[in-house]
């Protein structure tokens, strides 16, 4: 095995433990890592693989969907701080559309009025805003 080395030597020279290295190369995250049997031979001088929780992208930066979304306010009423007991007063001063509807519908959906929850939700089911859809697909359902 010339130009491999160990998990054990991989495990140190990483700063690991052999178990790491072994599920790193399961993972498929060591380049030219080979399995011979039951062990795996790591190319020297590979570099160990990046932690995975460092390397997510941002939110804003995970999909189209999600950049569809990052500027709407999903369930806009439970996203909205409001004296308790001005829940509706809270929905009732948003500005007309789809925000103020959703967030009408989350107040009758919470308040014991599921069919007025859904008549009010049921239109959004198919918008194009992503938002509004999400948002009614959640109150609706």
């Amino acid at each position: 095995m010339n130009g491999f080395q160990s998990t054990q030597a991989t495990a140190e020279r990483w700063g690991v433990s052999e178990r790491r290295v072994i599920q790193y190369c399961t993972e498929g995250r060591v380049p030219g890592a080979v399995k011979f049997g039951k062990r795996w031979a790591i190319p020297i001088g590979a570099d160990k693989p990046g932690d995975l929780r460092k390397e997510r992208p941002m939110p804003c930066e995970r999909s189209l969907a999600w950049e569809l979304l990052a500027n709407k306010n999903l369930m806009p009423l439970m996203n909205t701080a409001f004296t308790p007991g001005r829940c509706r007063a809270t929905a009732e001063r948003m500005t007309p559309g789809s925000r103020r509807d959703i967030a009408l519908a989350e107040y009758h959906y919470f308040s014991g009025q599921p069919e007025a929850a859904a008549m009010e939700s049921e239109r959004y089911l198919k918008s194009d805003d992503l938002g509004a859809r999400l948002s009614a697909c959640l109150v609706f359902a």
